[in-house]
């Protein structure tokens, strides 16, 4: 009996099922339901501290923040809100990069620069140093390649207690990888920030743009050092406490993985950091004091990752049958698979028309819509297993450290190290499957080894651009 081949369908029916589901069901109530007004800030204003961590960040590309911020303060300062906002620069970096910034900033004043030579507890250390020397009644936390604009400043100053910005993706590199993560990018914010909002369901804080009054920092201890997804925990103890965020009218610009091995990094992090959190934190969602459909809801939102978990038990198990050899199914269990077959065939069917459904109302042209979502359905498939073993690690609570998503321009060879191995796993088993004659497991590889050899063809052309514009 083929039982790791049945497994091995099960688990990848499962995976498609469990984002399928959550995410239409999002979509399909908030389309029959009449658009709300736009959220109406708090009246009072008070001056921001606007908090960037940052290490080993291009300079150019913490400059380009800073001075934004610096313009966007300038632009917006009302007489209302008393003192002028300050921004604080917290940096694990080098003395010389520390001179050379301050060097190239556009203006010097209300500019707070910390510098931390021990770089002790990461980036919610740099946070929690932060917070004891910002002077200002509110905090607004910025990653340090995002954008802000005066028009999300105004907002943040009378906003309270707790607020989060939506992002909106900006291209540096213009890559394909690029173009694909920004489109995905926007489209996990209209989904799971603009409706999820729409809908009154718990809106967890962003780790870049998210607002938060003091005082509410001070009641929950600040930041906790130990996590990674220091955003994710943010939202589950705020929960606890009964405070509800709520979503800003203006878009933080943000900018998105140009190449693989960025996309691998940032993506594995969330997976892991958001698992880890799952495992450790639920509870605080459980207990809070929402209806209990606010907290299931709130609840499936955190789990999202444990669906790339099922992906990854399922390619074990695709390496198991072919291990054993497994080419036969028993006809007595023909209805079970073609349950299975259908339901996943329904899926992908369903989270096609979802992104479609997106795609016209945000006003792509057709052609556009086309390549960005096949472009964009390549990389989550390719990187789906990865996410999973990532999220096995954070249920399991194994600690990793926190690693920073690279902003420059990085040599193609990392892009080759981090997908070819992936590629010729995919590929080889495809290839097995096929030479066994299992068709079953030959229809699970088969999206995989496809995305596989498209992320080398793309590679490959991307290598050939680069070679061009030296010689040219």
């Amino acid at each position: 009996m083929a039982v790791a081949t049945i497994l091995a369908l099960t688990f990848f029916t499962l995976s498609l099922l469990w984002n399928t589901i959550y995410t239409n069901a999002i979509i399909l109530r908030a389309l029959h339901k009449p658009k709300p007004a736009l959220q109406s800030m708090e009246q009072r204003i008070a001056p921001l501290s606007i908090i960037v961590p940052s290490k080993n960040e291009p300079l150019h590309v913490l400059l380009r923040t800073t001075n934004r911020a610096l313009d966007s303060i300038y632009a917006s300062y009302t007489p209302e809100q008393g003192s002028i906002d300050e921004v604080i620069l917290v940096l694990d970096d080098e003395p010389g990069y520390v001179r050379e910034l301050l060097g190239n900033l556009k203006y010097s004043k209300n500019v707070v620069v910390m510098l931390r030579l021990n770089g002790r507890d990461g980036r919610c250390g740099a946070l929690n140093d932060a917070l004891k020397i910002a002077s200002k009644d509110k905090i607004l936390i910025i990653d340090s390649d995002s954008i802000v604009s005066p028009q999300l400043i105004a907002e943040a100053r009378k906003c309270g207690p707790v607020c989060t910005a939506y992002w909106k993706p900006y291209l540096i590199y213009r890559t394909k990888i690029e173009e694909a993560m920004a489109f995905l990018t926007e489209y996990g914010s209209w989904i799971f920030y603009e409706l999820r909002s729409a809908l009154g369901y718990y809106i967890f804080p962003l780790g870049s743009g998210t607002v938060v009054e003091k005082w509410v920092l001070d009641k929950i201890g600040g930041y906790r050092e130990d996590v990674v997804q220091d955003d994710i925990w943010l939202g589950t103890i705020l929960a606890r406490y009964g405070f509800k965020p709520k979503l800003l009218n203006s878009p933080l610009l943000v900018s998105v993985p140009p190449f693989m091995n960025a996309v691998l990094i940032q993506q594995t992090r969330w997976s892991y950091g958001a698992s880890d959190i799952v495992s450790r934190f639920w509870k605080n969602i459980a207990l809070a004091p929402f209806d209990l459909g606010s907290r299931i809801e709130a609840l499936l939102y955190i789990s999202r990752p444990l669906s790339t978990l099922f992906a990854f038990i399922s390619m074990v198990f695709v390496i198991l049958a072919l291990t054993l050899h497994e080419a036969i199914v028993p006809r007595s269990l023909g209805p079970y698979i073609l349950a299975l077959v259908f339901t996943s065939l329904t899926c992908i069917l369903a989270e096609g028309i979802s992104v479609n459904i997106y795609s016209i109302l945000k006003g792509f042209p057709r052609w556009r819509r086309t390549y960005l979502m096949g472009r964009a359905s390549a990389i989550v498939t390719f990187i789906t297993p990865v996410l999973g073993f990532f999220s096995l690690l954070g249920v399991m609570r194994i600690k990793l450290r926190y690693r920073i998503t690279p902003k420059g321009l990085n040599p193609i060879t990392k892009d080759f190290v981090v997908v070819t191995p992936l590629a010729l796993l995919y590929t080889t088993l495809f290839i097995l499957a096929i030479y066994i004659g299992n068709k079953l497991l030959s229809i699970i590889m088969s999206p995989f080894a496809a995305s596989a050899i498209y992320i080398l063809i793309r590679l490959c052309l991307e290598m050939r651009s680069r070679f061009r514009s030296i010689t040219s």
